[in-house]
């Protein structure tokens, strides 16, 4: 059986003392190429609900490097100094960028690079005078409304709502939770307001606390701490989870994208140019643009899920580039 670090994580966290989980708790796992969300409710042997996203720490960066691969060495040599393989990952990225065949060989590279210089683009002066530190921030953000819109769904679930504590941390674990683990607390309690995102005012939860277990131990602690770990890592189906939530997609995407600019403004303005107008408003045609694609992931009335959403965050970004 194969499971992710997340769900290991689980095991670990109902028998860890000194972290206040009686009343659940949401745990991530940021891989280098996905990224795992699962939410537990006191008294529950499965996951309420959960969610795998195309967003590990390297796929964060992956599209936009292999349209822009000059932003490695361009962005990076100011912090990292010559050589530090910036030269051999650039041209990686344009090799790739002829023959998809050449990927694989990017993943690794920058797997490598992203875990060597880890403390560097956790730092202040990478994630806000970048764009590669910017399209960090915005898919931190994004992992973090995702976390949010599944406190939201259980909330709207009748059966469940009245499980939900007051306080629900979030754990986080895998290579792509250091760079917020080294984060400066005013940045990662910036980027902790996306959890409130898409939750009603009068939902239950009012506190979502960080959390990071010892790095590298979780997954294997974890483990040995689960019980029955096919049984506990099952998704509670959906008969028993009815939780919709009353936004459409195209609302969530131009609310996360408002409040990404209205927290990290720089940031949001070296990634989408020209979306907001001076007033801070949405442009017109970028509220055009968010209606068509996120149209063309979602059916009428669909409810809003974080996968199809991610995709269509990741196509209005290369709308703009």
């Amino acid at each position: 059986m194969f499971l992710t670090a997340s769900q290991a994580l689980s095991g670990l966290a109902k028998e860890r003392e000194g972290y206040n989980l009686t009343g659940g708790f949401i745990t991530l796992d940021i891989g280098s190429r996905t990224a795992s969300g699962r939410l537990w409710l006191r008294g529950q042997n499965a996951p309420t609900t959960g969610s795998l996203l195309q967003m590990g720490h390297s796929a964060m960066l992956m599209d936009t490097l292999i349209m822009r691969p000059e932003l490695l060495q361009e962005e990076l040599t100011p912090f990292l100094g010559q050589g530090n393989g910036l030269w051999v990952l650039t041209e990686a990225f344009r090799n790739a960028r002829r023959s998809p065949h050449d990927l694989g060989k990017c993943w690794g590279l920058l797997d490598d690079r992203l875990r060597e210089h880890g403390e560097v683009l956790a730092s202040s002066a990478f994630l806000s005078g970048t764009t590669i530190g910017a399209l960090l921030l915005l898919s931190y953000a994004f992992l973090l409304t995702g976390a949010g819109l599944m406190l939201e769904q259980v909330a709207e679930d009748g059966n469940l709502r009245d499980y939900l504590p007051t306080e629900m941390s979030i754990l986080l674990c895998g290579r792509g939770a250091l760079p917020l683990r080294r984060m400066e607390p005013q940045v990662r309690n910036a980027l902790l307001q996306f959890v409130r995102l898409p939750m009603s005012a009068e939902h239950p939860t009012q506190e979502t606390p960080l959390l990071f277990p010892e790095a590298g131990t979780e997954a294997a602690m974890g483990l040995l701490a689960m019980r029955d770990p096919e049984q506990e890592t099952r998704v509670v189906g959906k008969r028993s989870f009815s939780g919709r939530v009353n936004l459409a997609p195209n609302q969530l995407l131009a609310m996360f994208l408002s409040a990404f600019r209205a927290v990290f403004p720089e940031q949001c303005e070296r990634i989408f140019p020209g979306v907001f107008d001076e007033a801070g408003r949405l442009t017109p045609w970028a509220d055009r643009m968010i209606n068509n694609i996120t149209a063309a992931h979602f059916a009428e009335n669909d409810p809003v899920n974080m996968e199809a959403l991610s995709v269509s965050l990741a196509e209005l970004r290369q709308v703009y580039w």
